[in-house]
């Protein structure tokens, strides 16, 4: 768990001496300086360099000060989850919910389940699909989250469930002269301004990206998807270009496919350490779509 010593060292940092942390801290200087004795000790690295000027930050103390947020977002999301793995049975089946995100397979599946299963519950974790750190967290905690394949960092350490491919669309504001079209061609967006979200989504499509720009587009490349960022294309009449799982999530656009192969792999990410109710569940799609009774196609 985390270590509070930790807190002494970030104020030590912050305020640039051993003074300074006292105070903040409101303890004797020479509690602070045993913490940081004992926090270097257990690491068995010099985190600070002492002089008479003052002190300053070793290499490894600030790399450990940049990296002290995340030990923060990694501890309370273990937190989390240990108190929701000590409060819940295994009868509950835990499923991550993306804001910007609309579940494809998941109903249909667990209908089908829930009759073979009476005894399951599902407790919904809603999250966002691209703040990094919220997501990250939030989905420690969860059992089963339905979205496509990227290389986001919460995907990472979770098994996958190939269940089919979602192509890319466009979200076209009602107003914009595009909306009239039954498809597009990266030819048809000339002159227009899409919007993107960067990060692992644009690793993803940016080879679909540079078609765009090779017909005469404008990809605008921004933070995260959000409804507030839907509402700025609306009044800029800008397109946005989007997976369709996550199409239909405004009324104020009408989302068009694309001409082209462009898709993503779709499906399921769970725990490999997943407890039985979410192995029971997870057993069940696998026989689903052995036995042909289950597949999922947007394309």
């Amino acid at each position: 768990m985390y270590n509070h010593q930790l807190d002494t060292f970030l104020s030590v940092a912050e305020s640039g001496s051993f003074a300074g942390a006292s105070k903040e801290l409101f303890i004797t200087s020479s509690a602070v300086l045993q913490q940081i004795n004992s926090l270097e000790n257990s690491l068995g690295v010099r985190l600070l360099k002492r002089s008479n000027q003052g002190i300053q930050l070793t290499p490894a103390g600030e790399y450990l000060y940049r990296e002290i947020p995340r030990l923060v977002d990694w501890n309370s999301a273990v937190r989390q989850k240990l108190k929701l793995l000590d409060s819940y049975s295994t009868d509950v089946l835990r499923v991550g919910v993306p804001t910007m995100h609309k579940s494809r397979c998941f109903y249909e599946l667990w209908t089908k389940y829930s009759v073979l299963h009476p005894e399951m519950k599902i407790d919904f974790v809603e999250a966002p699909t691209t703040n990094r750190n919220d997501m990250t967290s939030a989905y420690s905690t969860v059992d089963l989250i339905e979205y496509v394949k990227l290389p986001i960092l919460w995907q990472k350490d979770l098994e996958f469930l190939r269940l089919g491919a979602v192509p890319l669309e466009f979200g076209i504001p009602l107003r914009n002269k595009l909306a009239k079209k039954n498809v597009l061609r990266p030819e048809d967006l000339n002159g227009a301004r899409v919007v993107t979200c960067d990060g692992p989504f644009y690793q993803a499509i940016e080879s679909y990206a540079h078609r765009l720009e090779k017909a005469g587009a404008t990809v605008i490349q921004i933070p995260e998807y959000s409804l507030s960022v839907m509402d700025r294309c609306i009044l800029e009449n800008c397109v946005i270009l989007l997976p369709a799982c996550s199409a239909d999530i405004h009324a104020g656009f009408r989302c068009i496919r694309c001409d082209w192969d462009a898709s993503l792999p779709y499906g399921f990410f769970y725990s490999h350490a997943a407890d039985a109710g979410a192995s029971s569940f997870m057993a069940f799609v696998r026989e689903q779509i052995a036995e042909n009774h289950f597949w999922f196609n947007m394309t």
